[in-house]
């Protein structure tokens, strides 16, 4: 399933063109297309299919994110959650 990518880059919708273009040709039919607007407004149903084109299974706590502790984040990016 291809989830439709609208993405805004700086340089106009040419270098945006081109961008999604090489991406395509260097990932071929492993690039994953997710709509960010379509993530924000119907993550019930966009999360599962992502979940599933990746070979991830899927847990409705996902969905959740948002309630679990500040301690949960363990990445490099713990210092941007704060």
């Amino acid at each position: 399933m291809e989830l439709p990518i609208e993405i805004e880059v700086p340089g106009g919708p040419r270098l945006e063109a081109r961008l999604a273009a090489h991406w395509r040709q260097v990932l071929g039919d492993r690039l994953i297309r997710v709509s960010y607007e379509r993530l924000v407004r119907e993550p019930e149903e966009v999360v599962p299919a992502l979940c599933a084109r990746c070979g991830i299974e899927y847990d409705a706590s996902m969905l959740e994110f948002h309630k679990r502790g500040k301690g949960a984040v363990q990445t490099a990016s713990v210092a941007q959650v704060r």
